[in-house]
């Protein structure tokens, strides 16, 4: 399903995770960012939800602080079109 995307996003949530910024901080502030829960944000990290559009991965982006292409570039490998 959406395994290349969930990893590179997973990579970007590491890669912003400290002490003062929980993985719970940064899960709810993607949900933000994109309009969506942060239950949704779980199961796109899970891979379980493949293709997300456009619009919440610019969300996701935002909030990760990476560019929109590291993610539609991953989001492609799963066989996603944007």
């Amino acid at each position: 399903m959406g395994a290349k995307l969930a990893a590179a996003l997973k990579r970007a949530v590491s890669e912003m995770e400290s002490d003062d910024k929980p993985r719970a901080g940064i899960i709810a502030g993607m949900g933000r960012a994109a309009g969506i829960d942060a239950g949704t944000v779980n199961q796109i990290l899970e891979g379980s939800i493949d293709c997300p559009p456009i619009g919440r991965l610019r969300g996701l982006a935002r909030a990760l602080d990476v560019s929109v292409d590291v993610l539609t570039r991953a989001a492609s490998q799963d066989g996603c079109e944007y």
